[in-house]
């Protein structure tokens, strides 16, 4: 006789570290956006306690939902599974887009300041670096 509870109980152990390791890649691949739960939410017309739910694990995406998704992400859906390795992330955040885009709306007085401000972090971080380094 086969022990067919035993083998149940082993692949929904299986399925839920499936579950979570999808759910993990998810929010990262969120973040890496600049995404939060609510925006991504949004984007893709449904809860943020759906969004919380697939990255906790708990839920296992549509397919539908998930070709959506790597779209929004702008990954392959291979990458967003994990089947195929992640690109290298050289794009800019969503979030500083975001803020440059409203910078740009800015009277040209305020642009001027404001890339100043940014100007004089950047170079303080750069000589707290190349000091640190030394």
């Amino acid at each position: 006789m086969v022990n067919r509870g035993g083998r149940h109980r082993a692949n929904q152990r299986y399925n839920a570290r499936q579950h979570a390791a999808l759910g993990k890649h998810i929010a990262e691949l969120r973040k890496e956006r600049g995404f939060t739960q609510v925006e991504l939410a949004g984007q893709l017309a449904v809860s943020q306690a759906v969004i919380a739910s697939y990255e906790g694990g708990r839920v296992r995406p549509h397919p539908r939902f998930i070709l959506r998704l790597a779209e929004l992400l702008e990954v392959s859906t291979d990458e967003l599974l994990g089947a195929q390795p992640r690109k290298s992330n050289n794009r800019i955040p969503r979030r500083i887009l975001r803020r440059v885009e409203q910078v740009a709306q800015l009277p040209l007085a305020e642009q001027k300041a404001l890339l100043k401000t940014i100007d004089a972090v950047v170079d303080r971080h750069r000589m707290r670096t190349s000091a640190a380094r030394s």
